[in-house]
């Protein structure tokens, strides 16, 4: 593993691995982070120079700097603590396959002390949302401008595909039969797969413990339609609280979900791609910890997959992927790549599913 190094006048000494210095957020600031002991310092940028190039400082900030240099040597920093030689291993196999960044963030993800581990009453929690609450609530919701389009009634799942059924006969689907596919259909999966999302979103926020009922609350929800009955081909972004689509763009993209999708030509045949796209401030502002972005993609396969049952039952299979060119994507749905990125797709059509119906 390449190692980080400061020429000091005693010679060369080693700095723990991964340790990384940014600048801070207030001017003449600078972080140190720490990832391996889950341990971050502001320290003044004047006194980390001096700390590191003595012979570059002046004589009276010698006090400061040697102040600094001996609480680097106390938390294992400059020079490195001792890690054992199974940690070092792991940490070298991460590196030299290309995973350097993730490891640091992997790291720091798995540092548990949270304020609200032993919260049984909410009263923590209440506390910190309400401060939250009063710096502001959650910017709004992305809701793009456009031709609005009321979905039909969403009609009930048939009766004859029980759960159990379903998630027995579960299967990736590639291509898809010539059968139509009504815009009813789009109008049931929509509904019958994001109703508990929209239950949650519905609640109301007088108990602050609400905003962190948040299952669905970091997604938005997009549907590139190429041959639904009764709605026009073209982009579009739905309300989960209206069941209303708006137009994002018109006209056949089948090829550019294809490129999107990295050469997967199951749009060419499918009635629609659904694309799950994270609102990373939706989730930011309820869960200031870096384990929360871990939580964003588990959620997304959780949702999915009731997505996949509920198009199952009404006889549409799947191709489920996160497999997409994130920019290409982020340009065909217009969105603002800083605050939005797409993490999940569900290409979906008619096709012959076996063993879906009850005997």
């Amino acid at each position: 593993m390449t190692e980080t190094s400061v020429v000091t006048p005693d010679g060369q000494e080693h700095w723990l691995p991964l340790v990384a210095i940014r600048p801070g957020h207030d001017r003449g600031l600078a972080v140190i982070s720490d990832p391996i002991n889950h341990r971050r310092a502001a320290v003044d940028v004047e006194s980390l120079v001096n700390a590191l190039l003595p012979s570059a400082g002046r004589p009276e900030d010698v006090d400061r700097a040697e102040r600094l240099t001996t609480e680097f040597e106390r938390r294992g920093w400059l020079p490195a603590g001792e890690l054992g030689p199974d940690r070092l291993a792991m940490m070298r196999r991460w590196w030299e396959r290309g995973w350097h960044p993730s490891l640091s963030y992997y790291l720091w993800s798995r540092h548990h002390n949270f304020r609200d581990s032993d919260d049984p009453r909410g009263a923590a929690r209440r506390s910190a949302l309400s401060e939250y609450l009063r710096r502001g609530e959650p910017r709004p919701r992305v809701k793009p401008e456009g031709a609005r389009v009321p979905l039909p009634a969403p009609p009930a799942p048939p009766a004859d595909r029980t759960f159990g059924r379903l998630l027995m006969a579960r299967r990736t689907v590639r291509g898809y039969t010539p059968d139509p596919v009504g815009i009813d259909k789009l109008s049931g999966v929509l509904h019958h797969g994001l109703d508990d999302i929209r239950a949650l979103r519905e609640l109301p926020k007088d108990d602050p413990l609400n905003w962190l009922r948040s299952h669905g609350s970091p997604f938005d929800f997009y549907v590139v339609n190429y041959a639904a009955e009764g709605l026009d081909p073209g982009i579009y972004h739905y309300s989960l609280d209206e069941h209303v689509l708006t137009a994002v763009a018109h006209g056949d993209h089948r090829a550019d979900m294809v490129k999107v999708l990295v050469g997967m030509r199951g749009p060419e045949t499918a009635a629609w791609t659904l694309v799950m796209v994270a609102d990373f401030q939706q989730y930011q502002w309820r869960y200031r910890h870096e384990r929360a972005l871990r939580h964003i993609y588990m959620a997304a396969g959780r949702i999915a997959q009731r997505l996949i049952l509920v198009g199952f039952g009404f006889g549409l299979g799947s191709l489920p992927t996160p497999a997409t060119r994130d920019q290409d994507t982020c340009d065909l749905l217009r969105l603002d790549p800083v605050r939005q990125t797409p993490v999940y797709t569900l290409t979906m059509g008619p096709a012959h599913l076996s063993g879906d119906k009850d005997d």
